[in-house]
C-alpha cells in the first residue's frame, strides 16, 4: 500500500489485498478520533476473527467548538478521502459507516453525496457520477444521530442550552462567511434540510440499482438531546421490508452513548458493558436479527409523522404574517378544498401551521425572521415525507411572504407550483426569473393594497439598508420583474390596508388561483386602479421617517433622564425622573413586542 492515505486511515496490514472490510467512524461535535476509542475496540472485538479489517477515523474540523469550516466542505473532504482509500476496485467487499451525534449527520450526507457527487458543491456544469464504493456500504449505524438537527430547548441542561443559544445568536447575527460549523446543523438549516430531502428522494427512488444499506438508528434511553421523533426516517421507512431499524441503547444519555468502558458513574463497567453488547449485536445481526431487537414503528406512532399518503397530489401552505395568530388561514384552506372539490379530481391537503404571534420588533430582527424560515422548511420536509407524490403551492401574508422568498434563496430543494402574496414584505428587486427558469416556481400573484402603510413605511423604508435587512416593499410598490415576466402577475390594487388581500371576498379568488391557476383580475368591486396618495408619499420618504422615529424615541429618553444629571437636582426629583424613564422604556417594550 504505497499510496498516500488520508489522515485517520488505519490498516491492519494483514490478510488479503482484496475483499477487505472498511469501518468508517465519524466523531461528534467537540469530539476527536480518540473519543471513539470504545467504539473502535467494540468493532475490533466484533470482527476480531477477520484480519482484513481497516479503519478510517478522521479528525473533523468541528472538533473545535467555533470551527467555521462550511459543512459541505467537510463532506467534500471526506469524499476525497474515501475515494483515495477505495481507489482500487474490489479492495473492499464491505464498508460500514458509523457516526456519533453530529458525525451521524455527516455519515449519512457522505453516503448521499457518494451516490450523486454532483450535488456536493451544487455544480450545475458537473456531470453526476456515483462513487463505486457506495455499493459496498453494508450498513449505516447512527448513534444519537441529529437527523433533524439540534434545537435549543428547555429539555437541555443549562450549559448545553447556553451554548446552543449563543451559537444560534452568533450565527444568525454574523453576516457572510465565518459562522460556526455547528450552526449549519441546527433544525431547519439548509444543510440539514437538504440532507433530509435527499434521503427521502433516495429511499423513494424506484431505481432498481440504487444502493440500499441497512440503516440502524441507535438512541439512548435517557438521551435528552435527541428524541424518537427526530428519527424522521420512519416517515419513509414504515414498510416491513424497509432496511431501517430503530434500536435503543440501555442506560445511555447522549454524552455517554459511546462509552463502553468503566467510567466515573459506572465504576464496575456493567452499564457500559450493556451498551457495548447492544452495539455489537447491531453490528453482527442480519436483517432478521435486527427486526427482533428493533422497536416497532407503531409503538412510537404517537411521536412520529403519519404514514405516507401517495393519493395526495397537491399540498398548499397557508402561512400568516406578523401581529397575527393566523386563524384566517383555516378559512382560506376551507375555500381551497371547496374549489378543488367542485372542479377538480385532484386530492389536496392544506397546511396551516403557525409559528406563533410575531410582533413588529422581532420581525425587524434578521436572525429572528430566519429562525422562522427554518421552521417553515422543517414543516416542508415533514410534508414531503407524508405526501411523496404531491407538488406544493403557497399562500403567504406579510412575514409569510418573506419566509418562502428566503427559503427559495437558501434551500435549492424548495419548489412551489403557485405562489400568492398579500401584504408582501419581500424586496421589490427579488429575482423571480431565476426560480422560474429553474422550474422551482410556476406562477406568482402579488396582491397590492391601496393603503398598506405598514409595508410602505417599515419594510420599504428598510429596503435601502440591504446589508442589514433583507426586507422590501413589494406589497406596496410591486415587483420590478412583474413588468418583464409574464408568470409574475400583480393585482393593482386591492382596496384596503395591510390585510386587504385576505378579506373574505378574496378567499374564493385565492382558492381558484391555487387550484386552477386562475389569476384574480379587475373589474371587481374590491379592486381599483389608484393607491392612497398619503401612503405613496410616505413610501417615498420612508427611510427618512424611520430614522426620525428612532431619533425621536432616543431623544425622549434623553430628555427624561437629563435632569437627573444636572446640578441641584434633588434625590426625590431624580428618583421620579428615573421612574418615568423606566415607565417610558416599559411602554416602548410593550409597543415593540405587541404592536
Amino acid at each position: 500500500m504505497a499510496q498516500n492515505y488520508p489522515i485517520g486511515f488505519q490498516s491492519s496490514n494483514k490478510g488479503h489485498a482484496q475483499g477487505r472490510l472498511l469501518i468508517v467512524i465519524l466523531h461528534g461535535w467537540k469530539g476527536s478520533p480518540e473519543q471513539m476509542n470504545d467504539v473502535m475496540q467494540a468493532v475490533s472485538e466484533t470482527y476480531g476473527e477477520e484480519a482484513d479489517l481497516d479503519f478510517y477515523v478522521p479528525p473533523l474540523a468541528y472538533s473545535k467548538v467555533f470551527s467555521s469550516i462550511p459543512a459541505i466542505e467537510i463532506v467534500s473532504g471526506l469524499l476525497d478521502g474515501m475515494d483515495v482509500i477505495c481507489k482500487n476496485a474490489g479492495q473492499y467487499s464491505r464498508i460500514i459507516l458509523i457516526g456519533f451525534s453530529l458525525g451521524a449527520v455527516f455519515a449519512r450526507r457522505l453516503f448521499l453525496e457518494a451516490v450523486d457527487m454532483a450535488r456536493v458543491l451544487a455544480a450545475d456544469d458537473t456531470q453526476a457520477q456515483m462513487s463505486h464504493w457506495v455499493y459496498q456500504v453494508e450498513r449505516l449505524v447512527s448513534i444519537g444521530g441529529l437527523n433533524r438537527g439540534w434545537l435549543g430547548s428547555g429539555r437541555l441542561g443549562w450549559v448545553e442550552l447556553a451554548v446552543t443559544n449563543m451559537v444560534g445568536l452568533f450565527g444568525h447575527v454574523w453576516q457572510g462567511a465565518g459562522k460556526p460549523t455547528i450552526f449549519e446543523a441546527r433544525r431547519g438549516a439548509p444543510f440539514i434540510v437538504q440532507t433530509r430531502l435527499k434521503w427521502l428522494e433516495l429511499r423513494r427512488s424506484s431505481e432498481q440499482t440504487k444502493p440500499e444499506p441497512l440503516v440502524i438508528q441507535l438512541l439512548g434511553t435517557q438521551d435528552n438531546l435527541v428524541g424518537p421523533d427526530d428519527a424522521v426516517d420512519f416517515a419513509v421507512d414504515r414498510d416491513i421490508e424497509s432496511p431501517y431499524f430503530y434500536v435503543e441503547l440501555p442506560h445511555a444519555r447522549h454524552d455517554n452513548a459511546i462509552v463502553f468502558s468503566p467510567s466515573r458513574f459506572d465504576r464496575d463497567g456493567k452499564i457500559g458493558a450493556a451498551r457495548k453488547a447492544q452495539f455489537i449485536n447491531v453490528l453482527k445481526s442480519d436483517k432478521v436479527g435486527l427486526e427482533e431487537i428493533a422497536i416497532r414503528a407503531d409503538y412510537l406512532a404517537d411521536t412520529l409523522p403519519a404514514e405516507p399518503d401517495e393519493t395526495i397530489k397537491h399540498v398548499v401552505f397557508v402561512i400568516h404574517g406578523i401581529r397575527d395568530d393566523g386563524y384566517w388561514t383555516r378559512k382560506i384552506a376551507q375555500k381551497i378544498h371547496e374549489s378543488a372539490a367542485r372542479n377538480s379530481t385532484e386530492q389536496l391537503r392544506c397546511i396551516t401551521s403557525s409559528y406563533g404571534y410575531f410582533a413588529m420588533l422581532p420581525f425587524l430582527l434578521p436572525w429572528i425572521r430566519r429562525q422562522k424560515v427554518e421552521w417553515l422548511m422543517d414543516e416542508y420536509v415533514g410534508a414531503k415525507a407524508r405526501f411523496p407524490k404531491a407538488e406544493f403551492s403557497y399562500v403567504g401574508h406579510s412575514n409569510g411572504t418573506y419566509l418562502v422568498a428566503r427559503a427559495l434563496q437558501d434551500y435549492p430543494a424548495a419548489c412551489f407550483r403557485n405562489v400568492l402574496f398579500a401584504g408582501s414584505v419581500v424586496r421589490r428587486d427579488y429575482n423571480w426569473g431565476k426560480f422560474l427558469a429553474a422550474k422551482r416556481v410556476s406562477k406568482i400573484v402579488n396582491m397590492i393594497a391601496t393603503r398598506d402603510w405598514v409595508v410602505a413605511l417599515f419594510p420599504q423604508g428598510l429596503e435601502p439598508l440591504r446589508r442589514f435587512f433583507d426586507l422590501g416593499g413589494a406589497g406596496f410598490g410591486g415587483f420590478e420583474q412583474a413588468k418583464q415576466i409574464d408568470e409574475v402577475k400583480e393585482v393593482r390594487y386591492v382596496i384596503g390596508g395591510h390585510s386587504a388581500g385576505l378579506v373574505e371576498t378574496q378567499w374564493p379568488r385565492i382558492a381558484d388561483f391555487i387550484v386552477h391557476d386562475t389569476i384574480p383580475e379587475p373589474p371587481d368591486p374590491d379592486y381599483t386602479d389608484k393607491q392612497s396618495g398619503i401612503c405613496k408619499a410616505v413610501s417615498k420618504v420612508s427611510t427618512l421617517l424611520l430614522g426620525l422615529l428612532l431619533v425621536l424615541a432616543v431623544g425622549i429618553l434623553v430628555c427624561i433622564l437629563y435632569p437627573v444629571f444636572m446640578p441641584g437636582t434633588t434625590a426625590i426629583k431624580a428618583a421620579l425622573q428615573t421612574l418615568l424613564a423606566v415607565f417610558y422604556l416599559v411602554l416602548l417594550r410593550f409597543i415593540a413586542l405587541r404592536v
